[in-house]
């Protein structure tokens, strides 16, 4: 059922997307996995390193602990997390509506915050993360619409 209404979601509130998936179930070394797409939105490409670093973000950064099915769901909920945001993220580009400086930098001191992170803190943390401000600012950028559109006209899933 949730799948379900979130395509519905999707398809309703989303315009024309196209998708396309692969490369989610593959093995091999971590250098084959930076050139590998998992998805496509409308030709924007979602890469399978970014499927992984989110994965092991959501792990603590030790994959080793979860089974086989286990992983394959995280990478299935993190690619899913990341086509719903690219899909808001292009719906705000064709409405006109991306975030603006002032927003980006808000919502990044409200992360910080959340994470009780000093300036220092959070820097370190990017270079740990090898993740520069560029990135960090990318992803806030894509980030924000979906915050903004699922606040604003997510519908409730448990009504039919």
């Amino acid at each position: 059922m949730e799948r379900t209404a979130k395509t519905n979601y999707l398809r309703n509130h989303s315009g024309p997307y196209f998708l396309f998936l692969g490369g989610l179930c593959t093995g091999g070394s971590s250098d084959s996995k930076d050139n590998l797409v998992a998805a496509s939105v409308n030709g924007k490409n979602l890469m399978l390193a970014d499927v992984e670093r989110g994965v092991s973000q959501q792990s603590g950064g030790d994959q080793s602990k979860l089974s086989q099915l286990e992983l394959a769901q995280a990478r299935l909920q993190v690619l899913g997390n990341l086509i719903q945001r690219e899909v808001l993220f292009q719906r705000a580009e064709r409405e006109k509506v991306l975030p603006t400086e002032d927003q980006i930098t808000a919502i990044i001191n409200q992360q910080k915050q959340q994470s009780n992170m000093t300036d220092d803190d959070f820097q370190k943390s990017l270079a740990a993360q090898h993740r520069p401000w560029k990135v960090c600012v990318k992803s806030a950028v894509r980030t924000l619409p979906s915050r903004i559109f699922r606040t604003n006209t997510a519908p409730n899933c448990g009504e039919r």
